[in-house]
């Protein structure tokens, strides 16, 4: 038990410094099979914060790929708040200064309904939105691809570590 426990915490730290190289975009600069990324997958942080709706709601629709939990759908609310800084297509980084990266969707969306007021939202956004499915131009490596690519190193990581 002891050994499983190790291998545990040892596949838990390497997954917490993916996670933060993918915070930091310290892996977006690199090459990617061949291909470097160009300028769409700069991307920026945006923070907003959230207010319930009369009816309770923050009106905020996510979805998850496999660069992670995104908002979906951003619709119009009656209250006053700082929706308008974010975009349909941002991927979560943070709920409240919690860090989503390794989060599930259902994580996420519980998070969210339970969560006191407000909810303030931290983003990362690249220059050019991603396509959630959809491959980028010609010549480069879409957003979507390079964040598989880092989901993929992740679970590689993870079995190697289990491995052993």
């Amino acid at each position: 038990q002891r050994e499983q426990a190790v291998k545990h915490r040892q596949i838990a730290e390497e997954k917490r410094k993916l996670a933060l190289e993918l915070h930091r975009g310290s892996r977006a600069d690199r090459s990617s099979a061949g291909t470097t990324l160009d300028m769409n997958t700069a991307r920026s942080y945006v923070r907003a914060v959230l207010r319930r709706d009369a009816n309770g709601l923050f009106r905020l629709g996510l979805k998850e790929d496999s660069g992670g939990v995104y908002i979906a759908a951003l619709p119009e609310s009656e209250v006053e708040d700082e929706r308008e800084l974010l975009r349909v297509g941002d991927y979560i980084r943070a709920l409240d200064g919690q860090a989503v990266v390794l989060w599930k969707l259902d994580e996420a969306k519980e998070y969210v309904r339970t969560t006191a007021l407000p909810l303030t939202v931290e983003v990362f956004r690249y220059a050019q939105a991603p396509t959630h499915g959809a491959s980028g131009p010609s010549g480069s490596v879409n957003p979507k691809d390079a964040l598989d690519q880092i989901g993929k190193e992740l679970q590689k990581k993870g079995a190697e570590l289990q491995a052993e």
